[in-house]
Protein backbone atom coordinates (compact mmCIF):
# COMPACT_ATOMS: atom_id res chain seq x y z
CA UNK A 1 0.00 0.00 0.00
CA UNK A 2 2.81 2.41 0.85
CA UNK A 3 4.45 1.85 -2.52
CA UNK A 4 1.21 2.60 -4.36
CA UNK A 5 0.60 5.91 -2.58
CA UNK A 6 4.22 6.97 -3.11
CA UNK A 7 4.85 5.85 -6.69
CA UNK A 8 1.56 7.07 -8.21
CA UNK A 9 1.97 10.78 -7.40
CA UNK A 10 5.58 10.67 -8.59
CA UNK A 11 4.52 9.03 -11.83
CA UNK A 12 1.76 11.57 -12.41
CA UNK A 13 4.11 14.43 -11.58
CA UNK A 14 6.64 13.15 -14.11
CA UNK A 15 3.95 13.24 -16.82
CA UNK A 16 2.98 16.82 -15.96
CA UNK A 17 6.59 17.89 -16.42
CA UNK A 18 6.57 16.72 -20.05
CA UNK A 19 3.69 18.60 -21.67
CA UNK A 20 5.47 18.79 -25.03
CA UNK A 21 5.87 15.03 -25.08
CA UNK A 22 2.19 14.60 -24.17
CA UNK A 23 1.21 16.94 -27.02
CA UNK A 24 3.20 14.76 -29.39
CA UNK A 25 1.46 11.70 -27.93
CA UNK A 26 -1.91 13.34 -28.59
CA UNK A 27 -0.95 14.20 -32.17
CA UNK A 28 0.38 10.71 -32.91
CA UNK A 29 -2.56 8.85 -31.36
CA UNK A 30 -5.16 10.95 -33.15
CA UNK A 31 -3.26 10.57 -36.43
CA UNK A 32 -3.09 6.82 -35.90
CA UNK A 33 -6.82 6.86 -35.25
CA UNK A 34 -7.49 8.68 -38.50
CA UNK A 35 -5.42 6.19 -40.50
CA UNK A 36 -6.72 3.17 -38.62
CA UNK A 37 -10.38 4.14 -39.04
CA UNK A 38 -9.93 5.17 -42.65
CA UNK A 39 -8.59 1.72 -43.64
CA UNK A 40 -11.30 -0.99 -43.74
CA UNK A 41 -8.77 -3.67 -42.73
CA UNK A 42 -7.96 -2.00 -39.41
CA UNK A 43 -11.22 -0.14 -38.72
CA UNK A 44 -12.74 -2.70 -36.36
CA UNK A 45 -9.60 -2.80 -34.20
CA UNK A 46 -9.50 0.97 -33.85
CA UNK A 47 -13.22 1.14 -33.12
CA UNK A 48 -12.62 -1.20 -30.18
CA UNK A 49 -9.94 1.20 -28.92
CA UNK A 50 -12.39 4.14 -28.84
CA UNK A 51 -13.41 3.76 -25.14
CA UNK A 52 -9.75 3.62 -24.05
CA UNK A 53 -8.93 6.69 -26.12
CA UNK A 54 -11.81 8.70 -24.65
CA UNK A 55 -10.92 7.83 -21.07
CA UNK A 56 -7.19 8.49 -21.57
CA UNK A 57 -7.94 11.92 -23.09
CA UNK A 58 -10.12 12.81 -20.11
CA UNK A 59 -7.45 11.67 -17.63
CA UNK A 60 -4.80 13.77 -19.38
CA UNK A 61 -7.02 16.84 -19.30
CA UNK A 62 -7.66 16.43 -15.58
CA UNK A 63 -3.98 15.73 -14.91
CA UNK A 64 -2.86 18.97 -16.59
CA UNK A 65 -5.55 21.15 -15.03
CA UNK A 66 -3.85 23.83 -12.93
CA UNK A 67 -6.47 24.04 -10.19
CA UNK A 68 -5.47 23.09 -6.68
CA UNK A 69 -8.91 22.07 -5.36
CA UNK A 70 -11.82 19.74 -6.08
CA UNK A 71 -13.81 22.21 -8.16
CA UNK A 72 -12.80 20.73 -11.51
CA UNK A 73 -13.30 17.17 -10.26
CA UNK A 74 -16.80 18.13 -9.16
CA UNK A 75 -17.40 19.80 -12.52
CA UNK A 76 -16.16 16.67 -14.30
CA UNK A 77 -18.44 14.46 -12.20
CA UNK A 78 -21.39 16.70 -13.00
CA UNK A 79 -20.73 16.65 -16.75
CA UNK A 80 -20.21 12.86 -16.78
CA UNK A 81 -23.55 12.26 -15.06
CA UNK A 82 -25.38 15.07 -16.86
CA UNK A 83 -24.08 14.05 -20.30
CA UNK A 84 -25.08 10.42 -19.75
CA UNK A 85 -28.51 11.38 -18.37
CA UNK A 86 -29.16 13.74 -21.28
CA UNK A 87 -28.26 11.06 -23.81
CA UNK A 88 -30.20 8.35 -21.95
CA UNK A 89 -33.36 10.43 -21.96
CA UNK A 90 -32.70 11.44 -25.55
CA UNK A 91 -32.17 7.96 -26.93
CA UNK A 92 -35.13 6.47 -25.04
CA UNK A 93 -37.67 9.20 -25.74
CA UNK A 94 -36.53 11.02 -28.88
CA UNK A 95 -37.63 14.26 -27.22
CA UNK A 96 -34.27 16.02 -26.81
CA UNK A 97 -32.29 15.17 -29.94
CA UNK A 98 -34.65 13.16 -32.13
CA UNK A 99 -34.84 9.41 -32.76
CA UNK A 100 -31.48 7.62 -32.77
CA UNK A 101 -29.79 4.46 -31.51
CA UNK A 102 -26.23 3.78 -30.41
CA UNK A 103 -23.94 1.20 -32.00
CA UNK A 104 -21.34 -0.83 -30.12
CA UNK A 105 -18.20 1.26 -30.66
CA UNK A 106 -18.55 3.36 -27.51
CA UNK A 107 -18.56 0.37 -25.18
CA UNK A 108 -21.05 -1.07 -22.66
CA UNK A 109 -24.52 0.49 -22.48
CA UNK A 110 -27.25 1.00 -19.93
CA UNK A 111 -30.72 1.91 -21.18
CA UNK A 112 -29.30 1.86 -24.69
CA UNK A 113 -26.77 4.54 -23.76
CA UNK A 114 -22.96 4.06 -23.63
CA UNK A 115 -21.61 4.55 -20.12
CA UNK A 116 -18.75 6.60 -21.58
CA UNK A 117 -20.86 9.08 -23.55
CA UNK A 118 -20.51 11.58 -20.70
CA UNK A 119 -16.74 11.44 -21.18
CA UNK A 120 -17.17 12.86 -24.68
CA UNK A 121 -19.31 15.68 -23.29
CA UNK A 122 -16.63 16.45 -20.71
CA UNK A 123 -13.70 16.47 -23.14
CA UNK A 124 -15.44 18.91 -25.46
CA UNK A 125 -17.00 21.19 -22.84
CA UNK A 126 -13.84 21.41 -20.72
CA UNK A 127 -11.54 22.16 -23.68
CA UNK A 128 -13.94 24.71 -25.14
CA UNK A 129 -14.50 26.25 -21.70
CA UNK A 130 -10.75 26.79 -21.23
CA UNK A 131 -10.47 28.36 -24.70
CA UNK A 132 -13.44 30.72 -24.41
CA UNK A 133 -12.44 31.74 -20.88
CA UNK A 134 -9.45 33.54 -22.38
CA UNK A 135 -11.61 35.77 -24.58
CA UNK A 136 -12.58 39.19 -23.24
CA UNK A 137 -16.38 39.02 -23.30
CA UNK A 138 -19.10 39.30 -20.72
CA UNK A 139 -20.30 36.11 -19.07
CA UNK A 140 -23.50 35.70 -21.09
CA UNK A 141 -21.70 36.08 -24.42
CA UNK A 142 -19.05 33.58 -23.32
CA UNK A 143 -21.74 31.03 -22.48
CA UNK A 144 -23.50 31.52 -25.82
CA UNK A 145 -20.24 31.42 -27.81
CA UNK A 146 -19.03 28.27 -26.04
CA UNK A 147 -22.38 26.51 -26.57
CA UNK A 148 -22.41 27.56 -30.23
CA UNK A 149 -18.86 26.28 -30.72
CA UNK A 150 -19.75 22.94 -29.14
CA UNK A 151 -22.76 22.67 -31.45
CA UNK A 152 -20.59 23.41 -34.49
CA UNK A 153 -18.25 20.59 -33.50
CA UNK A 154 -21.25 18.26 -33.29
CA UNK A 155 -22.14 19.26 -36.85
CA UNK A 156 -18.68 18.00 -37.79
CA UNK A 157 -18.96 14.86 -35.66
CA UNK A 158 -22.38 13.65 -36.83
CA UNK A 159 -21.60 12.35 -40.35
CA UNK A 160 -18.39 10.66 -39.17
CA UNK A 161 -20.12 9.05 -36.19
CA UNK A 162 -22.87 7.73 -38.45
CA UNK A 163 -20.34 6.39 -40.94
CA UNK A 164 -18.49 4.55 -38.19
CA UNK A 165 -21.72 3.26 -36.60
CA UNK A 166 -21.21 5.14 -33.33
CA UNK A 167 -24.90 5.95 -33.57
CA UNK A 168 -27.57 6.05 -36.27
CA UNK A 169 -30.56 8.30 -36.88
CA UNK A 170 -34.04 7.27 -37.88
CA UNK A 171 -34.30 7.63 -41.64
CA UNK A 172 -30.55 8.31 -41.85
CA UNK A 173 -31.08 12.07 -41.45
CA UNK A 174 -29.83 14.19 -38.54
CA UNK A 175 -32.79 16.34 -37.38
CA UNK A 176 -32.35 20.03 -36.61
CA UNK A 177 -33.67 19.21 -33.13
CA UNK A 178 -30.38 17.44 -32.43
CA UNK A 179 -28.38 20.63 -32.83
CA UNK A 180 -30.86 22.62 -30.77
CA UNK A 181 -30.59 19.93 -28.08
CA UNK A 182 -26.80 20.15 -28.17
CA UNK A 183 -26.88 23.95 -27.90
CA UNK A 184 -29.29 23.96 -24.97
CA UNK A 185 -27.51 21.06 -23.25
CA UNK A 186 -24.16 22.79 -23.65
CA UNK A 187 -25.62 26.07 -22.40
CA UNK A 188 -26.38 24.41 -19.06
CA UNK A 189 -22.80 23.13 -18.79
CA UNK A 190 -21.20 26.45 -19.69
CA UNK A 191 -23.51 28.38 -17.37
CA UNK A 192 -22.01 26.29 -14.59
CA UNK A 193 -18.47 26.58 -15.99
CA UNK A 194 -18.48 30.38 -16.13
CA UNK A 195 -19.97 30.69 -12.65
CA UNK A 196 -17.47 28.59 -10.71
CA UNK A 197 -14.17 29.91 -9.40
CA UNK A 198 -11.24 28.11 -10.98
CA UNK A 199 -8.01 28.79 -12.83
CA UNK A 200 -8.61 28.64 -16.58
CA UNK A 201 -5.29 27.08 -17.45
CA UNK A 202 -4.36 23.77 -19.01
CA UNK A 203 -1.26 23.18 -21.14
CA UNK A 204 -2.79 20.46 -23.32
CA UNK A 205 -6.49 21.35 -23.62
CA UNK A 206 -6.00 23.29 -26.88
CA UNK A 207 -4.01 20.38 -28.31
CA UNK A 208 -6.83 17.94 -27.60
CA UNK A 209 -9.48 20.31 -28.96
CA UNK A 210 -7.51 20.89 -32.17
CA UNK A 211 -6.85 17.16 -32.47
CA UNK A 212 -10.59 16.45 -32.16
CA UNK A 213 -11.48 18.97 -34.87
CA UNK A 214 -8.76 17.71 -37.22
CA UNK A 215 -9.69 14.09 -36.47
CA UNK A 216 -13.34 14.47 -37.42
CA UNK A 217 -12.61 16.95 -40.21
CA UNK A 218 -10.23 14.60 -42.02
CA UNK A 219 -12.41 11.53 -41.48
CA UNK A 220 -15.34 13.51 -42.91
CA UNK A 221 -13.33 13.96 -46.10
CA UNK A 222 -12.03 10.40 -46.19
CA UNK A 223 -15.02 8.24 -45.27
Amino acid sequence: MKQTTTVLPTFLLSIKEHSKGVKWYIAVTYLAGIIGLALPASREIFLQLTPFHLVSSMILLLLFDNNRNKIILNFAAFVLVYGFALEAVGVNTGIIFGNYVYGEALGPKIWGTPLLIGVNWFILSYSIGILISRIQLNKVLKIMLAAFMMTLIDVLIEPVAIGLNFWNWEGGVVPYRNYLGWFLGATVIFTLWFNIKHENSNRISNAILIAQVVFFGLLLLIL
